[in-house]
């Protein structure tokens, strides 16, 4: 006889999900280390290193003749406040 399938929501919603992203680039964290990265606070939905890093990769900043990150700094700190 043939096992019956799981209708359990991780098994037929959660892994395959998180099997497509992982397949698209993404990165799986455990539980703790998302914990961690949101600085000890659940209610911490961004991971702002993750933001600000991701941010100076996709975005040179230059003013005459210079480049900088304080144009990044600002909305990445108020959004900190905002949320926290």
């Amino acid at each position: 006889m043939p096992a019956t399938p799981s209708w359990k929501e991780d098994h037929i919603s959660q892994v395959p999900t998180l099997q497509l992203l992982q397949n698209l680039g993404w990165t799986y964290l455990a539980p703790a280390e998302a914990l961690e990265m949101r600085t000890g606070r659940a209610a911490n939905v961004i991971l702002h290193g993750v933001l600000e890093q991701q941010l100076r990769a996709m975005n040179v900043i230059r003013y005459r003749g210079s480049s900088g990150d304080t144009a990044l700094r600002v909305p990445v700190e108020s959004r900190s406040g905002a949320l926290g």
